[in-house]
This record gives C-alpha cells, sequence and structure tokens, in this order.
C-alpha cells in the first residue's frame, strides 16, 4: 500500500526522548520498552528517531510527560513510514483516537 506523506498538520520542533511500548513475536506475543527522540509533533502525529528499524503499520503505546503535571499520559500511535539516517531510524507516526 502506498502513503502519500501529505501534512494535514502543522509540525512543531518536541526534540525530546519518549519511551513507548511495541508488540514482539519473538517467542511470544510480548510488550517491549523502548525510547526513541520524538523530534516534532502536531495534532496529528510525531516524528521518531532511534536506533532501530520499526515496521511500518506497527501500532506503538507512548508515554508522553506532561510536565506541568508530573504526569505521563499514554499515546497510541500507527507507524506510517520508517526509512534510514545514517546510523538511525526515522520515522512518521499518526495518533490514534
Amino acid at each position: 500500500m502506498t502513503y502519500l506523506h501529505e501534512r494535514f498538520f502543522d509540525r512543531k520542533k518536541f526534540d525530546q526522548p519518549v519511551l513507548f511500548e511495541i508488540n514482539t513475536m519473538e517467542e511470544a506475543l510480548k510488550n517491549v520498552r523502548q525510547t526513541g527522540i520524538a523530534i516534532d509533533i502536531s495534532d496529528g502525529g510525531l516524528g521518531l528517531k532511534t536506533d532501530f528499524p520499526i515496521a511500518e503499520q506497527s501500532v506503538l503505546k507512548f508515554h508522553i510527560p506532561v510536565k506541568e503535571m508530573e504526569i505521563t499520559l499514554p499515546v497510541f500511535a500507527q507507524v506510517m513510514w520508517t526509512k534510514s539516517d545514517k546510523s538511525q531510524f526515522r520515522s512518521g507516526l499518526r495518533f490514534l483516537i
């Protein structure tokens, strides 16, 4: 399936480490916690850098920090595309509501 990378929302620089969970099928289905850098964010999704590729269509559960309230919010997002960026990987994610 081909996706057009049209922008529906303005993205703002975010540049913050984020914790997320991803399901793996390595022996048994399990959630694995990983970290990455959210490099930009909008009302519709976020840009993510990781040290490993994430398969398109994967659904990730993020724990987004809210500093003013000293809590994290669970947010789900689907990987729309991934590409190699030197020694890291860059992914575009769409928030699921």
